[in-house]
């Protein structure tokens, strides 16, 4: 039987431990607001959640945990709304699995993998907030891009002046027409006058690009492995140059020779610092607490009755999109795969990046491997992610890039691991809400790859 909560009135109710609730409750909290803070489940992270392995597999088995359909016939009337038979609208279906479990090969892996830029939007808010006192991370050791077809082999990306320069990857004009750019794009003095007429003739930043002279290698690199857009044409030119500005000041900051960070742990720890800068200012924490109403009274948020019988008065309320179909359209099916190896991908790089270029599948497919040093599984394995970075990627589109990185027998080479489909769901721009219930929206997949 669940423990009553004698909580009589808080200022604030947030209901789920997303990455958007979280930040969002402890910054109230860090108004002197009393906040209460319940999840449904026993973790952190929604969408952005580090779960076992094992525990991933299972949830794709239970589509009852995972609805698609809101369940609830009257949700809403004049005096309450219901939450209780609201599953958060996201889904996850295992369409492969490679290898079986076994107490050696567990790991911990995150429905979202994202590394951080060292200069991103979420290192500074952690920095900012205070949050960042609250979560630990590595740099990633190198980035690879796979030109196997074109020029020998899967190539280590230069990222350093030097390392520029060492790099067997391009020839020597080369590499003086890509440090001009990467100058031209990062120099903070005013534009010359060519920059300038280059700028303004050119549409999108990979026709910049071409007239500052890069050829398609170059571009294959600044596009996949600095800036990490897929399609240079779909980004302005100012918009470039600002994604390369930020990828430079990242890999200045800590000094790492790396511009990512890899949290340790996995990803749902982010979501967790900001829950306890939010409890060290007196915030209240909940897991596997459902609320089943959000009580109104004049069309007022007045409180809400969790399903273990707790009414806790409030004149705020924040609940996730997740728990509202209405409010949700479907945006994208996001392919992956996560799985476990007894052995590094490349020697000497345990935490690496590998980036299938579109071309070579029908989308760019980025393929990282975290090791034991983060936490996320026992010594002398790795943990695999590959990921579609447009949404109309394929099961075919992982398959390959698995290949690619671990040759064509690459199930033998998984110890365990599956390929799944993950549904995200964006917010719809309609709706209404009873004065004082907020819906809380989940942030973009790419966000730290913008900024």
């Amino acid at each position: 039987m669940e423990a009553a909560l004698d909580i009589g009135d808080v200022d604030v109710v947030i209901v789920g431990t997303g990455i958007s609730e979280s930040i969002l409750a402890a910054a109230i909290a860090r108004t002197g607001r009393q906040v209460l803070h319940l999840e449904k489940g026993s973790t952190y992270g929604d969408n952005w959640t580090t779960i076992e392995l094992e525990e991933l597999i299972r949830s794709s088995e239970l589509p009852n945990d995972l609805s698609l359909e809101n369940n609830d016939s009257e949700s809403t009337n004049s005096e309450r709304i219901k939450l209780a038979n609201r599953s958060p609208k996201s889904r996850i279906e295992v369409v492969a699995n490679f290898g079986s479990a076994d107490d050696a090969n567990q790991a911990s892996v995150d429905l979202t993998p994202r590394p951080l830029l060292c200069n991103g939007a979420m290192v500074n808010l952690l920095v900012k907030s205070g949050a960042g006192n609250y979560v630990d991370f590595k740099a990633l050791n190198a980035s690879f891009l796979d030109f196997r077809d074109t020029h020998g082999g899967i190539q280590r990306i230069p990222q350093s002046r030097s390392e520029v320069f060492q790099s067997q990857l391009i020839s020597a004009p080369e590499k003086r027409l890509l440090m001009r750019f990467v100058k031209s794009c990062t120099d903070e003095d005013t534009p010359t006058d060519e920059q300038r007429e280059k700028q303004a003739s050119s549409v999108n930043f990979d026709e910049y690009m071409e007239a500052m002279l890069l050829n398609e290698r170059l571009r294959t690199i600044v596009s996949n492995a600095l800036i990490f857009v897929e399609d240079p044409k779909s980004i302005s030119v100012q918009h470039g140059r600002d994604l390369l500005q930020l990828y430079f000041s990242s890999l200045a900051r800590y000094g790492t020779g790396s511009a990512l960070l890899l949290t340790n742990y996995g990803g749902s720890e982010l979501s967790q610092a900001f829950c306890r800068v939010c409890a060290v200012n007196g915030g209240i924490y909940v897991l596997r607490r459902e609320v089943e109403e959000i009580l109104l009274e004049d069309g007022a948020v007045s409180g809400i009755l969790t399903t273990a019988g707790d009414r806790v008065n409030t004149k705020h309320v924040f609940v996730s999109s997740m728990f509202d179909p209405g409010r949700l359209d479907e945006e994208e099916i996001v392919w992956r795969f996560v799985g476990v190896l007894q052995r590094s991908i490349l020697d000497g790089h345990p935490r690496t990046l590998v980036i299938v270029p579109k071309g070579i599948g029908s989308r760019t497919v980025r393929v990282w491997q975290f090791d034991s040093s983060l936490g996320v599984c026992g010594d002398g394995y790795f943990v695999l992610y590959a990921e579609c970075v447009d949404g109309s990627g394929t099961e075919e589109d992982i398959r390959t890039a698995l290949a690619r990185v671990l040759g064509e027998s690459y199930s033998e080479e998984i110890s365990h691991g599956v390929i799944f489909k993950h549904r995200m769901w964006r917010r719809k721009e309609n709706g209404s809400s009873p004065t004082n219930v907020e819906w809380v929206y989940d942030v973009p997949v790419e966000i730290d790859f913008t900024g």
